[in-house]
């Protein structure tokens, strides 16, 4: 298997046999300008068609949802992820695919406790190519460098 340094954090999640995570491997991976400006056309329209002459909210929100304060807490949203035309929400997307950011500090013990990065990526026990490309814009390349050493097998 060969995959980019940030589809490792996701084992496989950005396959194709998983659309939903090969869309979002590929998104995450454009530069934050390209994707952000997705974003905005996308949430542009989303707020034309809830809040615009199609009064979409009003239809389609659930009764306890249908309500001025949820439109107004809603219409918010939108415009807050349409800041900065976009971007902001597409680097929070990017900074989610990076072992550094995404995992937590410390395992969790228990049942359903997550694992750290280390502790995540040394449980992975299938043979695994690492490539980075300098232009990189959506894993930091100290991920790249540090990634290596918790895959490999222990001696």
């Amino acid at each position: 298997m060969v995959v980019g340094v940030s589809d490792v954090s996701a084992s496989g999640y950005f396959s194709l046999r998983h659309p939903s995570g090969f869309f979002e491997g590929v998104f995450n991976s454009l530069p934050t300008p390209v994707s952000g400006a997705c974003i905005w056309a996308a949430g542009s329209l989303a707020a034309w068609y809830f809040f615009g002459p199609p009064r979409g909210f009003a239809r389609t929100a659930p009764p306890e949802l249908a309500t001025a304060e949820a439109e107004s807490t809603m219409r918010e949203l939108i415009r807050d992820a349409l800041r900065n035309q976009g971007r902001g929400f597409a680097l929070d997307s990017q900074l989610g695919l990076s072992p550094l950011h995404a995992r937590p500090r410390q395992d969790t013990p228990g049942h359903g406790g997550d694992l750290c990065a280390g502790s995540a990526y040394g449980a992975i026990d299938v043979p695994v190519a690492l490539w980075y490309g300098g232009c990189d814009s959506t894993v930091p390349l100290a991920t790249a460098e540090w990634l290596p050493a918790p895959l490999s097998p222990a001696p």
